[in-house]
């Protein structure tokens, strides 16, 4: 709105702005106090012109002034389960943690590029992220809108560099160019990818994020497009506005997560407490030597994370059934190792607390 008018010099220093669409020979003012005596009627013709001129309602107009322009990041999530507009507890509580570190990690990627970043959520992060909200989901499928506020730019941005677009607008920008990076260079097996992440242009934090949406939706179709604000111009430089998420780029993108990641200590003992959430051993009763159970623990980032142990099934299996049956809570200890993808404890004791 308003990209066809110009505005003029002010009235009243300032208090005043004036606008001018030439193309219609119209012009408006608009008083920015409400100490005007006739600041009511003055509001309303600007409403009403711009309303006409525009071919908006009223109400409309009032929406757009009052709202700060946003653009919408659509996240469309297609399996046989969505169909109806409809998703799981699981799958919803999954999906928003992965899409909120991958805004994230493009925030702090675009503001303090890194191979890793050792902490995400920082202060910058936490502030950027906290103006963000979700919209309406659409019917066919389920459709997560997020709402991404670039602020109120309908008078001051005519001709920004990119430099200078809001840094909502300069996230989204470089998290669907990014993804459409990643992938081209797994399917190409390019190096393009890794000489990125070196560079410190795509963090292992958003590798990570990426991975945990491909494993998440590996039987659903996920596309993220953006719908962008034409109140804030479009760089001529690459624009994505569509990507596809392609699980089959999985192996390629941990590959360089593994490369890039610092490497914990390993083989030292470490304690987890949390519940078991699953539990598997050997078919045939007697031969069964070790029980494996899954624990839910609290990881980085007050994160939920699962943690694989191997306990001794004669000296544990009591404990174990207990804790499980009752969802009692557990202390794992033992020998941790670990990768990108998971923790393990092997030689491993528990107990109930």
């Amino acid at each position: 709105m308003l990209q066809k008018w110009t505005e003029i010099d002010g009235l009243y220093d300032g208090k005043v702005r004036q606008f001018l669409n030439i193309e219609k020979g119209e012009a408006v003012i608009l008083p920015m106090e409400n100490s005007f005596s006739d600041y009511d009627q003055v509001i309303m013709r600007f409403v009403s012109t711009l309303a006409r001129l525009e071919g908006m309602t009223e109400k409309g107009i009032f929406n757009k002034l009052l709202n700060p322009s946003c653009d919408i990041l659509k996240w469309r999530i297609a399996d046989d389960t969505t169909f109806n507009g409809a998703i799981s507890f699981a799958s919803m509580g999954t999906n928003i943690d992965y899409i909120k570190d991958m805004l994230g990690a493009a925030c702090l990627d675009m503001k303090s590029p890194n191979a890793y970043h050792s902490k995400l959520y920082t202060k910058e992060v936490q502030e950027q992220l906290s103006k963000y909200c979700f919209g309406q989901t659409e019917i066919g499928s389920y459709i997560l809108n997020v709402l991404c506020p670039l602020g109120y730019y309908q008078y001051q941005l005519f001709d920004p560099s990119e430099e200078q677009f809001p840094d909502s607008r300069r996230i989204n920008l470089r998290l669907l160019r990014n993804i459409n990076r990643i992938q081209k260079s797994a399917e190409d097996c390019s190096q393009e990818m890794r000489d990125n992440v070196e560079a410190g242009n795509i963090s292992v934090n958003f590798l990570s994020s990426l991975t945990g949406l491909y494993e998440t939706n590996k039987d659903a179709e996920l596309t993220i497009s953006a719908d962008w604000n034409p109140s804030v111009p479009l760089p001529e430089s690459e624009i994505v506005s569509n990507v596809m998420l392609k699980p089959r780029c999985l192996d390629r993108v941990l590959s360089v997560i593994e490369d890039f990641t610092p490497k914990e200590e390993q083989n030292i003992e470490k304690t987890y407490v949390g519940k078991i959430i699953n539990i598997g051993a050997e078919a045939e009763v007697n031969n069964r030597e070790m029980v494996d159970i899954k624990v839910a623990v609290i990881g980085e980032n007050l994160r939920a994370m699962t943690v694989n142990v191997s306990l001794s099934y004669t000296d544990n299996i009591a404990v174990v059934d207990q804790a499980f049956r009752t969802g009692a809570d557990v202390k794992v200890t033992g020998i941790k190792t670990s990768t990108s993808r998971s923790v393990k404890l092997s030689n491993a004791s528990i107990k109930i607390i």
